[in-house]
């Protein structure tokens, strides 16, 4: 874990899951969240960390990690987030609540996109 600052305190980003060690991905993950990190990010950043909390609570490690690994390789985040909670098994309210959120984020982008 790591925590990034922001004006008004410090938002803690998962990294590490279930490795004893800090992987290369990790790295990589964790170099595309500072590099890509301003404060339009905040609230995105917030909502993904809830999710992949989420996944490591159910035990989804193999999904925190093919978030990391799509989301370096240059897939759009909220792509990969909407695609996994997709996979993920049974009612799960947390990300029932969350998925709406996603969805928006998709929906600025292409506001924005075309502003």
């Amino acid at each position: 874990m790591f925590l990034i600052r922001v004006t008004m305190g410090a938002i803690k980003i998962m990294v590490k899951t279930h490795h004893n060690r800090y992987t290369m991905l990790d790295k990589t993950y964790r170099n595309f969240i500072l590099n890509n990190f301003n404060t339009d990010f905040v609230d995105r950043l917030e909502i993904y960390n809830i999710i992949i909390n989420e996944l490591i609570v159910l035990g989804e490690y193999d999904s925190v990690d093919e978030i990391k690994y799509r989301i370096t390789d240059g897939e759009n985040p909220n792509d990969v987030i909407l695609d996994i909670i997709n996979k993920i098994p049974g009612d799960n309210y947390l990300m029932w609540l969350v998925k709406p959120n996603i969805k928006t984020f998709l929906e600025e982008d292409l506001i924005k996109k075309y502003t």
